[in-house]
């Protein structure tokens, strides 16, 4: 699955921005959960993004404090020049969820300062330097 262009102002949150449901054959398969996402932003931008199975966050870090839960890291450049760029993320977690039922995945996109632009460089002018990416999930089922 992919999505469109979104654009995330600082503080807010993209909920479900990626998501993709699968079957499993069997409750002791792992699902291989594989997610690239494209970003660009203004200079210095940054956050992070969160994999969800169902409504429960999962393949994050330790909670600790004021810090925030994260499956991936999201960052624009470190220059005024990274107005014509994007870069790409990606992140791929293992998950085992013990179930034959349909179960979905999904991405949420948090951008903690500056602004974020998902699948785009931050100037979208008319223009050959400026382009356009996609980002995807992609779920693949690994019997056991």
């Amino acid at each position: 699955t992919s999505i469109a262009l979104t654009d995330i102002a600082s503080g807010a949150t993209a909920s479900g921005v990626l998501s993709q449901a699968i079957t499993p054959l069997s409750s002791s398969s792992k699902i291989l959960i594989n997610i690239s996402v494209n970003i660009g932003g203004v200079n210095n931008a940054y956050g992070h993004g969160q994999l969800k199975r169902g409504s429960t966050l999962i393949g994050t870090g330790d909670a600790s404090s004021n810090r925030s839960q994260a499956s991936f890291g999201l960052m624009s450049g470190l220059s005024s020049n990274f107005d014509y760029r994007m870069a790409i993320h990606n992140f791929m977690f293992l998950d085992s969820p013990s179930t034959t039922s349909a179960t979905t995945y999904s991405v949420d996109l948090i951008c903690t300062s500056g602004g974020m632009n998902f699948n785009r460089s931050n100037n979208d002018g008319d223009s050959s330097i400026a382009h356009r990416g996609m980002s995807t999930i992609t779920v693949i089922e690994v019997v056991a």
